[in-house]
This record gives C-alpha cells, structure tokens and sequence, in this order.
C-alpha cells in the first residue's frame, strides 16, 4: 500500500509536535534469537544495501526504499553505507492546499514479501511483534526543509500517525507517544497492522525550499524499558524544573521543577 498524502493544514510550528536537537537515545544491546528479542531493551539495524533494500532479517522484516514527489516537487534518494538520502526541491503550497501540494517523500515497507507492503504481522511472529514499540534514527544533512515528518502508514488506514520534525539529531520514535496531529480523537497507532514509515519533506506556502539531508541509523526498537530510558537523569535532582521533548510529547513539564526537590 503506498503511503497517504496528508490531509489538512499544518500547524504553526508553535503548536506542533516537535522533537528537539540532539535528544539522547540510550544504548542498548541487539537481539540473537530469531524468534524472540530477549533483553527488555533491544533494537535492531536495518541494514540497506546500495540499492535501496534490506532483510530478511534474522527477526523477519525485510523491504525497500522507494521515493516519490508531489506537484512541483522533486527528490532523488542515494543510498550510502546504510544512510538514506533525499536530495530535492519542494514546491511552493499555493492557497494553502497541501493535500495536493504536498511535497517530497520516500518511503520504507517493513513487511515486502511481495509486490506491495503488508503488515508486520505477516512478517514477524507473536513473540516479536509483542515488543516492538517504535524505530530510532538520526535526521543530518546540509539543507533540511522547515518540516519533516515521519508518518506510520497502517493496514486500511487513511489518516496515519506522525511526528514532526524542525531540526537535525537523533530521534526516538516510540509507537505509543505518535499522534495524528489533525485529529486529536483518533486511535493510537497499533504495530500489529503498520506497513511502511515514510519520510516527508513539507512544502512551505511562501518560497520553494531546496533540501539535501540523510536518515542515518534507523533501527527497530524492542522492549518497553525504551520509555524509561527517556527519562532524564536530573528528574531526582534538587533544582529548578527542566524540560524535554520526544516524538510529540512533553515528557517532563516546566513545572515539574517544583516537584522534584
């Protein structure tokens, strides 16, 4: 199934979710047993090769890359030692409307047996799919557009999850804190039925934007001690309050500061 253009207008980048520059993912060691992820904290490489393609992997994932452009748009997506590039323009967003304008993608299925992208459930057994909370990456590159978003395209699901980016680093993107940011009612991602992750450069409505940025390092994520390891170190400090961001979520609010003491 090919990924969804997205509906509806973009917030101001004062009321989006955003991940922040350079958030911390925890280490964690990789999976041996093909039928199961064992150690409560576990990822796994996806290995891309020179044309785009990666797995079967011991676990069961396997697929490829693929890129396609809106109107006015174009992109070209290398691949390099594992790193996904997108190198590209954006068109212009006239009147608004970016369901038609909707800029530049490309796209990764996790489950490509065939033809098309299916579910991960007919790639990964039980014992897998169980643990499988989110994907990490790194966002580098010389041009980024105002906007990336990462969107999680499902089985028969027309308006998907996403989180959205502003800047370059590392992302964490756990399954549970992903929101469709156009309908606040809309029912959490389930990981059983998740077909393919795309990777979206956003039109702006004022200029056409030039981009050339790599997804570096995208792994799967096991295990729910992934959640706590978001959690700061300076949570039990005596202090003023801090704040941290992660795919979409104010994990620790500003006032906390008057909690932790």
């Amino acid at each position: 199934m090919a990924a969804p253009p997205p509906t509806g207008t973009p917030r101001s980048p004062a009321t989006i979710p955003t991940t922040t520059k350079g958030t911390t993912v925890a280490g964690a060691a990789t999976t041996t047993n093909p039928t199961r992820t064992s150690s409560p904290q576990a990822e796994v490489q996806f290995d891309v090769d020179e044309a785009g393609s990666y797995g079967p992997d011991e676990l069961g994932f396997q697929g490829q890359w693929g890129e396609e452009a809106g109107p006015a748009s174009e992109v070209e997506v290398s691949f390099d030692d594992g790193d996904v590039c997108l190198n590209g323009e954006t068109g212009q967003v006239i009147d608004d409307d970016y369901g038609t304008y909707w800029g530049a993608r490309a796209t990764f299925g996790l489950c490509q047996k065939h033809d098309g992208a299916e579910a991960v459930n007919e790639c990964l057994p039980p014992s897998v799919r169980r643990d499988f909370v989110g994907v990490a990456f790194s966002l580098e590159g010389a041009a980024l557009p105002r906007l990336v978003t990462i969107q999680f395209n499902e089985t028969d699901r027309e308006s998907p999850t996403s989180l959205w980016l502003q800047t370059e680093g590392e992302t964490l993107a756990l399954f549970e804190y992903t929101t469709n940011p156009f309908d606040s009612s809309a029912p959490a991602l389930n990981p059983n039925d998740l077909e393919s992750i795309t990777v979206r450069a956003v039109g702006a409505t004022d200029v056409t934007q030039a981009f050339d940025f790599c997804v570096r390092d995208v792994r799967a994520l096991f295990g729910e001690a992934w959640a706590e390891a978001l959690i700061p170190d300076w949570l039990d400090e005596e202090g003023p309050g801090k704040q941290v961001d992660f795919v979409g979520a104010n994990l620790v609010g500003a006032e906390f500061g008057e909690q932790n003491r």
